[in-house]
């Protein structure tokens, strides 16, 4: 399983441009959560299109990125600069030992192989660096049906996704010993979407991305009409986003 982010192949260069339209981005709020001091060299792993590594640029940290996908990687580049975006994967990272502050995985560290990664962010952390990992759901108690009837769908669809399964790895970083315990909190926010938003969400899902084309094209059109017929305009969408935050001993 060791590099398995290499190989999620649903994030392909329609999978990029809607991750980076439909999928929610990281408030001041959540980059607060984050606890990360002023300045600090940020390890951004499996950065996708940049949406994290990006806001934590724009609040002035020292960003590198790694992301094996080059369809995400191109646009990760054109976010935050050439120079401090990296072909790598979780299990390889290619930095020196001890060269960063804190390391972030936003959405993603359940697709890696969980004693190797954390073997390697062990050794590019610092004494006492920071970790923290990150998971974003929509959380619409009172959402509406058109809501509630397209995420049934897509839970009936998704199957045994490792996302939503066990602990998502985590037991990975108790095993190695090498870090204090995992801290779990949770932030509450808000997305502001639309129809066109709704279904580039969608598209950027793994499982959705590794459906056969007809079966693809089908569910979106099946979406889009539903969307339609319930007259979906502009919405807020609550979100929540759960981290998980320990640091190397």
């Amino acid at each position: 399983m060791a590099h398995l982010h290499r190989n999620v192949d649903g994030f392909g260069e329609d999978a990029a441009e809607a991750y980076e339209r439909g999928r929610a981005g990281f408030p001041p709020v959540v980059l607060d959560a984050l606890g990360l001091a002023p300045g600090s060299r940020v390890l951004d792993l499996a950065a996708g299109t940049g949406l994290l590594a990006g806001a934590l640029q724009d609040a002035g940290h020292d960003v590198v990125a790694v992301e094996p996908m080059p369809a995400m990687r191109s646009r990760l580049a054109r976010r935050i600069g050439e120079r401090r975006t990296l072909d790598g994967t979780a299990e390889a990272i290619p930095l020196p030992d001890a060269t960063v502050d804190a390391v972030v995985v936003a959405d993603a560290f359940h697709w890696f192989d969980g004693p190797a990664a954390v073997a390697e962010i062990h050794r590019v952390l610092r004494p006492d660096g920071r970790c923290v990992l990150v998971w974003r759901a929509a959380e619409w108690p009172d959402a509406p049906e058109w809501w509630r009837r397209l995420w049934a769908r897509m839970d009936r669809l998704r199957g045994d996704h490792p996302g939503f399964v066990g602990d998502q790895g985590r037991g990975a970083f108790d095993r190695h010993g090498g870090f204090t315990a995992l801290q779990h909190t949770t932030v509450d926010f808000d997305k502001t979407s639309d129809a066109e938003g709704m279904l580039a969400n969608l598209r950027s899902i793994s499982y959705v991305g590794l459906l056969p084309e007809n079966v693809r094209r089908a569910l979106l059109d099946d979406v889009r009409a539903d969307l339609k017929d319930a007259r979906v305009g502009t919405f807020v969408e609550p979100q929540r986003a759960h981290l998980w935050a320990t640091r190397r001993r």
